[in-house]
């Protein structure tokens, strides 16, 4: 049993021992804000690796993972922002930074479809472009707060 305990001690300084190795490495970030984020993340995701107990195997599917995500980055293609997105984590920013009122809609973030200088269409105009196929009628409106507003363009209503 003491042989147990020595063991488990001596497991968790070296984890100790690690955490602050790796720490003082970002300790000396000149932005404040950077090297508080740097350090609550790194502080996170160790223990993150303890309390999961996380094999080298499966440390290293992840790792892959994060490679794969990273051959495919290109101009105009950022797989680690689609991670982002697809985990949550952009919507967990935008919620933690920018907090609602009772009743507002949830932020979005721009989707895949999203393009610059897209066209503006009227309301009510027909943007299929001639292709075939049955008109969908979609009706809405925008509120802020519980009151409805109007865009800068009474013809448009403003998003946000």
């Amino acid at each position: 049993m003491d042989t147990l305990k020595a063991e488990t001690e001596t497991a968790s300084e070296t984890e100790k021992a690690i955490l602050a190795d790796v720490r003082a490495r970002f300790e000396t970030t000149e932005n404040p804000r950077i090297r508080q984020l740097i350090l609550g993340l790194i502080d996170h995701l160790h223990a993150f690796v303890r309390e999961q107990k996380v094999t080298w195997s499966e440390w290293e599917y992840f790792m892959g993972f994060l490679a794969r995500a990273a051959a495919v980055t290109k101009d105009g293609r950022n797989e680690f922002i689609a991670l982002s997105d697809s985990i949550g984590i952009s919507m967990q920013v935008l919620a933690a930074s920018q907090p609602k009122p009772p009743g507002a809609t949830i932020p979005t973030l721009i989707g895949p479809f999203f393009i610059d200088d897209a066209p503006v269409f009227p309301i009510g105009a027909d943007i299929a472009g001639g292709a075939s196929g049955h008109p969908l009628y979609a009706y809405g409106r925008s509120r802020h707060a519980g009151e409805a507003r109007l865009g800068r363009d009474p013809e448009r209503l403003a998003v946000g």
